[in-house]
């Protein structure tokens, strides 16, 4: 009989007693949130616009409305009034961009590890000072299966001819206009009827933790993936793979990466029955950190440290950023693209980056680039088989009102500081515009002018406008994660409340992620 005093010192009477704590708080706070999500609720009837991001302006048929020009914004639409809220910048479920972070003393080694992987592969042995979870060997990002179709960028591949592809996934990198992405595939699943992976909690997949399976929404089956998540290769296998026997299972992980890529066709078994398209985007280095910078100067411990001042740490960004401090936002001050990505944040030797570059070029189909954003829309119709325009045509989403020029130096601290992001981007700009020579540069001009025509057909019939106003982004729902952070919102004309497609367009992020939540699960009511 163990004793009463030992026994409750024992590591799994704390670990569950914990639990129970975790749940008790949480079922409060889910409580004590519920009114705040009921004006979400209350609301989601009535047509809002919405915030956009990218560094591509629309077409000029909008006209611009200035700031502190809210009341002028009122009188051209309902007439209904701003909600009370109870902070001064955030908006609608201002925590879904917030993840719940699971306490360090119930993240067994066990829980660290395992969950993100097969069964059968040994947990990473390289562990980080205060990481909250250690990041994967490279070679356990090696994808089990070929990638979708080498054959969809070949000239005799005809995308006229081929059904609509139905299965998606989409790694959501950060402030790389992937959200203007994410509208795309939230408005063709939604249409379609098609059933999204949706978080279990918040709006992301517990980032910035590994997502696993018992992150997911359970469903039968699911069709479309594109919220936030930190990536590793075993995710694909609850959400599309089919495991017909252990045959289909790489039962030996591979131990070194650089030698096995050159063979890595002799190791993958054959094709599931469902492989699903799969895609992700990237910006260039320089520009997307100063767009991170200036998005969460107040929160990534680094820039706070360096007085959130970009100059200041770039000076000398070794002193001022913490490898794997712990947190939501540390890994934003070094290669965070790459994290996203599954890797290591801190990768600087070249030959473990070229290894971790060349598992990216073998997992995704089409790696699209924001500095080509255009081009990048229409590989995308045509690898997703798309037969109209209106399937793609875009407005930019959560755009910042004050962008920022950089100049030559400061793009080469930002190459030096983030090498790993850099090569990465590098290389996929140039596979981008190999594929795109492939495809035909006279046909995709021919292209983009006709997608072009179709988004200055809907903007022009859709929206009167854009705005930065704080008071307008807290009226439509839209997140800042500070006050100092101006987001460009669009404005709907007051006859087009009732148009599908021009609402879907302009909702903003969480509201589409709510209505997703709602129509796939009708008792949901909170992010949280």
């Amino acid at each position: 009989m163990i004793h009463s005093r030992v026994k409750r010192s024992h590591p799994e009477f704390l670990t569950n007693k914990a639990i129970r704590l975790l749940e008790e708080a949480t079922l409060a706070l889910e409580r004590a949130k519920r009114d705040r999500d009921q004006v979400l609720d209350d609301v989601e009837d009535e047509f809002q616009p919405s915030p956009q991001i990218s560094d591509k302006n629309i077409p000029n048929t909008s006209a611009i409305i200035e700031k502190n020009s809210f009341a002028e914004i009122l009188k051209l639409e309902t007439g209904n009034p701003v909600p009370q809220w109870p902070s001064k910048y955030l908006s609608y479920a201002p925590d879904s961009i917030r993840v719940f972070q699971e306490p360090a003393f119930l993240q067994s080694d066990e829980s660290k590890t395992s969950d993100v992987q097969e069964n059968n592969e040994d947990p990473p042995t390289q562990q980080k000072l205060k990481s909250l979870q250690a990041d994967l060997d490279p070679g356990k990002l090696l994808p089990k299966y070929p990638k979708y179709s080498e054959n969809i960028f070949k000239p005799d591949y005809n995308s006229d001819t081929c059904s609509p592809e139905k299965h998606i996934f989409f790694l959501k990198t950060h402030k790389t206009a992937s959200s203007t992405i994410q509208n795309i595939f939230y408005r063709y699943g939604d249409t379609n009827n098609l059933t999204f992976a949706m978080p279990k909690s918040g709006n992301r997949f517990m980032y910035p933790f590994y997502i696993r399976k018992t992150m997911l929404r359970p469903e039968p089956h699911y069709n479309i993936i594109c919220n936030h998540m930190r990536y590793q290769r075993g995710i694909l296998d609850p959400l599309f793979y089919e495991r017909k026997s252990d045959e289909n299972v790489v039962k030996n992980p591979v131990e070194s990466p650089v030698e096995s890529l050159n063979s890595i066709e002799n190791q993958i078994p054959s094709t599931p029955k469902i492989n699903p398209i799969k895609i992700t985007i990237l910006r260039e280095p320089a520009s997307l950190f100063e767009s991170t910078f200036g998005y969460l100067k107040n929160e990534c411990p680094a820039f706070v440290r360096a007085g959130k001042s970009l100059e200041t740490f770039l000076s000398n960004p070794e002193f001022y950023y913490r490898q794997g401090e712990g947190g939501q936002f540390w890994m934003f001050g070094h290669n965070h693209v790459m994290f996203d990505l599954g890797f290591s944040a801190d990768l600087e030797d070249e030959n473990r980056i070229t290894t971790a570059i060349e598992i990216v070029d073998q997992t995704f189909d089409l790696v699209m680039i924001m500095e080509h954003f255009e081009e990048s829309i229409i590989l995308l119709k045509h690898i997703l088989c798309l037969k109209s325009y209106t399937d793609v045509v875009y407005v930019v989403a959560n755009a910042r009102s004050d962008k920022k020029s950089v100049s030559d130096d400061f793009k080469q601290k930002v190459y030096d500081w983030n090498k790993a992001d850099s090569l990465l981007y590098k290389k996929f700009n140039q596979t981008l515009w190999d594929k795109i020579e492939v495809f035909g540069f006279e046909k995709m001009n021919q292209e983009i002018v006709k997608l072009n025509t179709a988004i200055d057909a809907v903007v022009s019939e859709c929206f009167i406008g854009q705005t930065s106003d704080d008071d307008y982004a807290k009226k439509i729902g839209q997140f800042r994660p500070n006050s100092e952070v101006g987001i460009m919102s669009h404005i709907l004309r007051p006859d087009k409340v009732d148009n599908e497609l021009c609402q879907n367009l302009a909702r903003p992020e969480l509201k589409y992620a709510a209505k997703i939540l709602k129509k796939q699960y009708p008792g949901w009511t909170s992010f949280y």
